[in-house]
């Protein structure tokens, strides 16, 4: 119960985190999109820890498999959606501040002398310079992200491992528990019977104690002190 509620509430903000990321291609106020992400996917994050903490407490193996099937779907959803936000994000810091400048009327090369024309030359050099170096600062951002994914998927991997180490454990010392208290029960049938044989001889012990104190008469019944007098 507890993991499928908190699978319902990753999926509800997952749902959101992909409306905002629709609406971040249409919008020009991305900055404000962006800040109303960052709450959710911290959310995000609780969720899907407390979704590892549940799912040690599924008992069923093919139940805590398909849950742990799922839960990797979402992840692997929920980092996409992370990456393109990150990579928004970058791509706003660096052209989101950009006052786009009206163009400059373009003069004829044939009226320009050789100077004007060094000039527009070095000019489109360094604005085509700029835009390159801008690039190649999105293009670093983006491998920042892809890596810092990468090592967290690593870690997720890693903590996955540790949660089934810990399940195994679980698992071989419930084993253990019942083979112990299958040798208890055997343990306590064996007293029990033992118990009952001892009351058994016991009576017959009495029995015969009774029987040569009172002896049998010719009439094979018990001769009382009565009938000895």
């Amino acid at each position: 119960e507890d993991f499928n509620y908190y699978k319902q509430n990753i999926i509800r903000r997952i749902e959101r985190l992909e409306t905002n990321l629709a609406k971040l291609e249409k919008s020009d106020n991305n900055q404000k999109l962006l800040n109303e992400c960052d709450p959710e996917v911290k959310r995000l994050r609780s969720d899907f820890d407390a979704c590892e903490q549940a799912l040690l407490e599924v008992e069923d193996t093919l139940q805590q498999g398909a849950a742990r099937k799922e839960l990797q779907d979402l992840r692997q959803t929920f980092n996409r959606i992370h990456a393109e936000l990150e990579f928004k994000r970058g791509g706003q810091s660096l052209f989101g501040n950009q006052v786009p400048q009206p163009a400059e009327p373009q003069q004829p090369l044939s009226d320009m002398n050789v100077q004007q024309v060094i000039s527009r030359g070095d000019k489109a050099y360094l604005e085509a310079e700029e835009r390159m170096k801008n690039a190649y600062g999105v293009s670093e951002q983006a491998k920042q992200v892809a890596g810092g994914i990468e090592a967290e998927l690593y870690e997720q991997e890693q903590q996955i491992d540790r949660v089934d180490e810990k399940a195994q454990d679980i698992r071989s010392l419930l084993k253990k528990a019942g083979k112990v208290m299958n040798l208890i029960y055997r343990r306590y049938l064996t007293d029990k019977l033992i118990l009952c044989l001892i009351c058994v001889i016991f009576i017959v012990i009495v029995f015969l104690i009774v029987y040569g104190a009172l002896g049998l008469d010719e009439e094979d019944q018990f001769n009382t002190p009565d009938d000895q007098v």
